[in-house]
Formats: structure tokens, sequence, C-alpha cells
């Protein structure tokens, strides 16, 4: 039996189509805005059932403006009784001088 890997996106920032069938090939693909409240039950329904996440949001997106941290998704998937493994595979990299600057 496989992992349940889900990847999610933003609408506002799909995946570059010619990746889809190199890189993405047996996850589950789907691009939720996560400050909707509807999109937001969509994924924590589809959650409880993920084993491997893998977010593309530019770096701090997830933590802090969406509550999803690790650290977050951690304590979530602890109720069902399995762990999670959440990759972030935003293509800048987690750290530097932000844009702003």
């Amino acid at each position: 039996m496989g992992a349940l890997v889900l990847k999610f996106t933003s609408p506002a920032y799909p995946d570059v189509p010619f990746f889809q069938v190199d890189v993405n090939t047996g996850k589950h693909i789907m691009s939720l805005h996560l400050e909707d409240p509807v999109d937001r039950t969509v994924f924590e329904t589809l959650l409880a059932s993920a084993d491997v996440i893998l977010g593309g949001n530019r770096p701090g997106v997830a933590t802090w403006l969406l509550r999803y941290s690790p650290g977050a998704l951690g304590a979530k998937t602890a109720e069902r009784g399995r762990r999670i493994v959440y990759i972030a595979e935003d293509c800048f990299g987690g750290y530097g001088v932000p844009r702003a600057e």
C-alpha cells in the first residue's frame, strides 16, 4: 500500500504545466485558496487521510499566514494516530532577504 500524497497550490500561482507529468505522477494535486473557509474545510478533510503534504507556497505563507506550520500539522495529525511528512517545495528556499528590502 502506498502513501497518500497531497499537493496543494494557490489558484493564483498554479504549477507550470510541463512539470505536471514528470514530477507529479501519483500525487493528488489541487488548487486551494486556504484563506477561503470552504477551501480550508476541504483541506482539513483531506489532511485527515494524507500521509505526505507538499506545499508550494512562498516562505512563511503556510506557517504564519495560514497557520499550517510543520508543528501545527503534526499536532493535527497526532490526533489520528499516525504522523505526516510535510515538504515545503518553494523555488526560492526558506531563508534570505525579503523582496521588499
